[in-house]
């Protein structure tokens, strides 16, 4: 594998593929069930996304832009991506990569398409930067493969905006930690832990309960109070900070200060309609992976299942999914 050339890149390719696991049945995850037999099938692979929580292209190339400002500031980036994810890219990102590769499919290009490796190697690149949407790379191992024939140098981003060169001892790393993801090793050698530690507290527990019965009533300890008061000065001060500095989700907590398709900032006023919309559509693009179609955050929320029910939102923050859930039909 290729090392990390110590020098400061100048041209810079990133590439990017959405999350996908368990080959074979990657349509389950962009489009909702219809049978019993879809759902069992497909339960394995929405359950793993929503336990890994990749990150959507939008987000990796937020991620992208904002490494190559910080840390490459007179590095050219190009980007890699399919046709439908480049349609979702920004105005003011579109202009932050010098070119856009666009194919149907990154992992098919990649691996299979011998022109576009002949093209992408006389662009003579000196970094590629692989944009892992979740934090070790689940499915790029063929892609991964496919790059080092390219005989350029390899990095990576995850989704947690950690950097590093993946070398071979870091690629055996993320191969080890790719298997557990797939066969769930860390639940399972919980649940063996569970399974060999419960007969042990069950057992003191019993005894535990058996020298009570003979223990003295005046030995017997008294309940200590964990109860902590605070003072009324205290509630204010909380109440008053969240009233001045409300989450907002943009580029400062409590500054309703956004960036628009055109680069520039624009600050709203705090409760108008342009302000909600803002929230909203921020809100939304940050948690893309999560919607199906339309209906946002569909693939967590059985809408449904609670249509006419009551439902109880315990911190609402700005009302966002409050909104989600009544129009939906819930009694929130």
């Amino acid at each position: 594998m290729t090392p990390v050339k110590t020098h400061t890149p100048q041209r810079i390719l990133c590439i990017f593929h959405p999350f996908r696991i368990y080959a074979g049945k990657t349509h389950v995850q962009t489009s909702k069930p219809k049978t019993g037999l879809q759902k069992i099938f497909s339960f394995p692979a929405h359950l793993s996304t929503y336990r890994i929580n990749p990150r959507s292209f939008v987000y990796m190339a937020d991620c992208a832009v904002a490494f190559q400002q910080t840390e490459m500031p007179h590095a050219r980036m190009d980007l890699l991506a399919s046709s439908t994810d480049a349609e979702q890219l920004p105005h003011q990102h579109k202009s932050a990569f010098h070119k856009i590769w666009q194919t149907n499919d990154v992992h098919v290009g990649l691996v299979k398409d011998s022109k576009l490796k002949k093209d992408i190697q006389a662009e003579n690149y000196d970094l590629i930067l692989l944009l892992y949407p979740d934090p070790v790379g689940i499915g790029w191992t063929q892609m991964e493969r496919a790059a080092q024939k390219l005989n350029i140098p390899i990095a990576v981003l995850n989704g947690r905006k950690r950097f590093f060169p993946l070398d071979a001892q870091t690629h055996r790393a993320l191969k080890f930690r790719r298997l557990l993801e797939y066969i769930w090793g860390a639940e399972i050698l919980f649940t063996l832990f569970f399974l060999l530690s419960l007969p042990f507290v069950l057992i003191g527990d019993v005894f535990s309960r058996f020298f009570r019965l003979f223990r003295s009533p005046w030995k017997t300890p008294k309940p200590i109070s964990t109860t902590k008061t605070i003072s009324p000065a205290a509630t204010t001060q909380v109440q008053n900070w969240w009233t001045k500095s409300p989450m907002v989700y943009g580029q400062t907590h409590g500054q309703p200060m956004y960036e628009t398709n055109s680069g520039t900032e624009q600050t709203l006023t705090l409760g108008d309609e342009a302000f909600f919309k803002q929230v909203d559509y921020s809100f939304y693009r940050w948690n893309q992976p999560l919607h199906i179609g339309p209906d946002k955050f569909a693939k967590i929320y059985p809408y449904e299942t609670y249509r006419n029910k009551r439902v109880l939102e315990i911190g609402c923050g700005m009302g966002t999914m409050a909104m989600n859930w009544a129009q939906r039909g819930a009694c929130i």
